[in-house]
């Protein structure tokens, strides 16, 4: 509807009410005054929301120029309804109390003013309205009549006609409207890149350093009142510089600083943008860095050294206190391969474990250079971050089993790690480190002491170690051949020959030979009781004696062998053990079966 038919349509509505047949008793004097408020009315059920948001601010600056006691009487009227529905609606003002003939005309002069408004607001187009509004903004913050003008802010919209916030936050830091010069350079100081920064010379203006450093911390701690002009101005303005779409996690980092700088023709460092985003989008933003945002939202700790935006559903689901204390202790260990369920479990994140996986990844491997492998495996990111232990310990890992030497070298000179060298710096390196690898006897090979606990069939050091401790955990001696068996469990294919020369050859400064095969530890006191051996004859195992024994279980046998001659299970089963090997004794189905000599 164009000024021309709205026109139009006036006339044929004063045409009905004055000569149509139940034509209401009006005055002729306020006809036309009836109509043009039914017009306004129709105008603005009409216009987008664009328009009627700079009426809205229009309105407001309209109103600061009434006295005292019309702006009262109109805070009370809109306390219950709109102010557009008494403006362009029947509304009697006389009914209000202690409204006055002065205020009454102020206030119906402030109707014809909206009622002129908003029909030439309704031809406008979209920019101009655009320019308006945003000088309107401004204008509702100013306490002088020195105004804001449209025209001034037009390089704060791009060419479609969307908003450059950020510039007009740079028009606002920068006009003396708003801010004296010391705050302006204030600000800048704060706010702007270093090599603007740099040049800022605040000893100018006399003030104390103490004094300057409270007036930077304000703007800092009170970053939402400062700067709250652009949360009126609508969010998706900014929907183009950040985004969750692709990731729940966004590192306020030069890059994003760049980028908005350029499409602005802004000069802001990263840590106003950091504040920004996370003071005026704290419904869907939980700010981590090692700035203090505004009123202290989110998480602050000196040791962060980015700044990051995280997506709040998952930030919600996160102890980051927790998180940074764990990464901190991984990182500082030696070497590291830790398990990343572990750590999640550790943090006590149940449910949308994926979302906060994510955000976790990628904040240990910025700030920690960490990285997850396919097999949910922590290490460090860079080789050459790594110290030697650490690619010896992953290379360990990764071959899943005792490795010898020459293989683990061969590894490390490879295109993977590219790491070279000496043999025996790499021997020194891997028996230094006790609390992470072990040997296997003194064939250069090794494996991890974390498999002690994890295999059954793993354990660490020579023969002569594994019996030591294994006599060490018994309160009297063994025989050869318990001690065997239990070093076979580790070290598969030895033989009790073997294993006793070993025993034999340190039976001078450790081991202690008793009758009856029994062996101890020379250091560790007995009891008297435990040190009466029984000694074997052989004439108790001569085939003739067996014979008779054929086709018994062998349990049956031990037991009764112990009960005739008092031998002990383990110096038993021995000898049965050597006459199987001899074919002697064959065992079937745990029974015993003595063989012929032509067998």
């Amino acid at each position: 509807c164009g000024y021309k038919t709205n026109e139009e349509l006036k006339s044929v509505c004063v045409s009905i009410l004055t000569h149509g047949l139940n034509a209401p008793e009006i005055k002729n004097d306020n006809i036309k005054q009836t109509i043009e408020r039914v017009s306004a009315r129709i105008i603005w059920d009409d216009l987008d929301h664009l328009k009627k948001e700079y009426l809205g601010n229009y309105y407001k600056i309209e109103c600061r120029r009434l006295s005292n006691r019309s702006q009262n009487r109109l805070r009370e009227i809109e306390e219950k309804i709109n102010w557009h529905e008494h403006i362009f609606d029947p509304f009697d003002y006389r009914t209000i109390p202690n409204l006055g003939t002065n205020c009454l005309d102020e206030i119906n002069h402030l109707r014809d003013v909206m009622k002129d408004i908003v029909i030439r607001v309704s031809s406008e187009d979209f920019i101009n309205i655009k320019l308006q509004n945003l000088a309107a903004v401004f204008n509702i913050r100013i306490k002088t009549n020195n105004s804001v003008q449209a025209n001034e802010l037009e390089s704060c919209l791009f060419r479609d006609g969307n908003i450059k916030p950020f510039r007009l936050l740079k028009y606002f830091i920068e006009n003396d409207r708003f801010f004296n010069p010391l705050h302006q350079d204030i600000q800048k100081k704060s706010f702007y890149l270093k090599e603007i920064s740099d040049n800022i010379n605040i000893d100018k203006y006399n003030k104390t350093s103490e004094r300057i450093r409270q007036l930077k911390e304000d703007y800092l701690e009170n970053f939402r009142d400062k700067y709250t002009l652009l949360s009126d101005i609508e969010k998706s303005a900014l929907e183009r510089y950040i985004s969750f779409n692709n990731s729940p996690i966004i590192v306020v980092d030069d890059s994003l600083t760049n980028y908005i700088n350029q499409a602005e023709d802004v000069q802001f460092n990263s840590t106003f943008y950091y504040l920004y985003f996370s003071t005026f989008y704290n419904d869907i933003i939980y700010p981590i860095g090692n700035i203090k945002s505004g009123k202290h939202l989110g998480h602050f700790d000196k040791r962060i050294k980015s700044l990051y935006l995280i997506n709040k559903m998952a930030a919600n689901k996160i102890d980051f206190k927790k998180l940074n204390d764990s990464l901190s202790k991984i990182n500082h260990q030696d070497v590291i391969y830790e398990d990343f369920k572990e750590l999640i479990k550790s943090l006590n994140i149940d449910d949308d474990i994926i979302i906060a996986s994510e955000v976790i990844k990628q904040y240990m491997e910025r700030e920690y250079g960490l990285i997850v492998t396919s097999e949910d495996i922590i290490k460090r990111k860079f080789s050459h971050n790594r110290k030697l232990v650490d690619l010896v310990y992953e290379i360990i890992c990764e071959i899943g089993g005792p490795v010898n030497i020459d293989i683990i070298l061969k590894k490390l000179c490879s295109d993977q790690y590219n790491c070279s060298v000496d043999k025996e710096v790499l021997r020194s390196i891997i028996t230094k480190h006790k609390e992470y690898f072990i040997c296997f006897g003194r064939t250069s090979t090794y494996g991890l002491k974390s498999w002690e606990n994890e295999k059954d069939d793993i354990k660490g050091g020579t023969i002569r170690s594994i019996v030591k401790e294994y006599l060490e955990s018994k309160d009297f001696p063994c025989h050869m051949y318990e001690i065997c068996e239990h070093v076979k469990k580790y070290r598969k294919g030895t033989h009790q020959t073997s294993v006793y020369r070993n025993i034999e050859a340190e039976q001078y400064n450790t081991f202690t030979f008793f009758s009856g095969g029994f062996i101890g530890l020379k250091d560790k006191p007995y009891l008297e009781e435990n040190l009466t051996f029984k000694k074997m004859s052989g004439m108790h195992y001569s085939k003739k004696v067996l014979e008779k024994y054929s086709g018994w279980l062998l349990k049956t046998f031990i037991e009764e062998y112990s009960r005739l001659y008092g031998y002990s299970e383990a110096q038993i089963r021995s000898v049965i053990s050597e006459k199987e090997k001899n074919g002697t004794i064959s065992m079937k189905d745990g029974y015993l079966i003595i063989l012929s000599s032509n067998h």
